[in-house]
């Protein structure tokens, strides 16, 4: 008898496509022979192509769960074979804070001396092996759907790279934690968690590794952009860490580029003239007496030597990104609160970064925005829910 992975996983899928997916089928395997004593099965699930070569791949297989395709003896496992999940490790004894049928929250201050198998050096994919166990008691308990996980971390100082792994199934590839794992952690000196996930699942698909030359970010922003197009513009602390920390992270407006600079327009406070005067509101203020306006700022002549643009990243001083993901998905797991006066009342209404550019742009009519091209690249078909508010209150 055999469980298939799609039974056990919190949403189907078709394709193993990342390196973490890779640790948490492993450790769902793991937990099933253990728990059980029954194999996975993996029927109509692929392996993505990338990962054959990938030290990952090699790791799970030599750990006992193989498909058909051998790895390259030449792959070296040295610098994860140490990692936390081998097949003789398990989370069994792991002291939560709270336990219910809807959720599981996890602090590792909670009970130190029980939980300290979580504290390991590579922490990240213990992690994996915490969720693994959870998923497969849900499976094995009959529940309709997986708890959520929390990991309340404010009162921890937690490492760079601590949850790298759980971000990147969250956010990369098929997205598998998306819905059932929330991380809780101070943005003290380090630099954030999900940008550091970020740039660690850019370097495992081959970018953000060599610095590309100029002439190589000109052809891009020629081959991909126009004047007026949005992107996001990223700048960041000076510090020693490898991955440096976010500082600001703004929309911003393509006004011009040439062989070696681009200059770009953002723009301050990102909220709609509803969301100011509804906060104005709730503090018991007047808003006639203060009024918003999206002040235009410049970024002139930034030189492309110090720009990286999308993939084209090593570690330049300024980051501009297009609001979409690998797949060419635009950017959905981030993005806003905002207000809108919906009749005599206000409403938040949380908006994705497409969302929220869209919104913002178009309240405060930036005409530098290319709002025609804005809406045929990122909304297709649909409506932004900001013009289906406006054309709500208007009847």
């Amino acid at each position: 008898m055999s469980i298939h992975i799609n039974d056990i996983l919190p949403i189907k899928i078709t394709e193993v496509k990342t390196e973490a997916e890779l640790l948490l089928i492993f450790e769902v395997w793991k937990y099933i022979k253990h728990i059980v004593n029954s194999n996975v099965s993996f029927t109509n699930v692929t392996i993505s192509t990338r990962l054959y070569a990938t030290s990952h791949y090699k790791f799970i297989f030599e750990n006992g769960l193989k498909f058909d395709k051998v790895p390259d003896s030449s792959i070296s496992i040295k610098e994860i074979e140490d990692y936390f999940c081998p097949k003789n490790k398990f989370l069994f004894d792991i002291a939560f804070k709270t336990i219910n049928d809807e959720i599981v929250t996890y602090d590792y201050n909670y009970d130190p001396d029980k939980n300290r198998i979580l504290h390991s050096d590579d922490r990240s994919t213990a992690y994996v092996s915490l969720v693994a166990r959870l998923l497969v008691e849900d499976f094995l308990n009959h529940r309709k759907k997986p708890r959520k996980l929390i990991i309340d971390h404010y009162g921890y100082q937690h490492t760079e790279d601590e949850y790298v792994e759980l971000f990147i199934l969250q956010n990369y590839g098929n997205r598998i934690l998306e819905d059932i794992i929330e991380i809780r952690y101070p943005h003290n000196s380090k630099p954030q968690a999900e940008w550091v996930s970020y740039i660690y699942h850019q370097r495992r698909i081959g970018n953000f590794i060599e610095k590309s030359d100029v002439e190589a970010k000109h052809k891009y922003l020629v081959d991909n952009f126009i004047q007026g197009d949005v992107v996001l513009l990223y700048t960041f602390e000076k510090g020693r860490n490898k991955i440096k920390k976010l500082k600001t992270c703004y929309p911003a407006i393509i006004d011009n580029f040439n062989e070696t600079q681009i200059s770009l327009i953002y723009y301050s406070p990102i909220e709609t003239t509803d969301t100011h005067i509804c906060r104005l509101l709730d503090n018991n203020l007047d808003p006639s007496e203060h009024t918003i306006k999206l002040e235009p700022r410049t970024a002139n002549e930034l030189q492309l030597e110090d720009v990286g643009i999308d993939h084209l990243y090593s570690n330049e001083s300024n980051y501009i990104l297009r609001p979409i993901d690998q797949e060419g998905n635009p950017i959905d797991n981030d993005g806003t609160i905002q207000y809108f006066k919906i009749g005599n009342h206000c409403q938040k209404i949380w908006l994705n970064t497409i969302e929220t550019i869209y919104a913002v742009f178009k309240d405060h009519n930036i005409q530098a925005f290319n709002e025609v091209r804005f809406k045929n690249i990122y909304f297709k078909d649909r409506t932004p829910i900001y013009d289906q508010i406006r054309a709500t209150n208007r009847r």
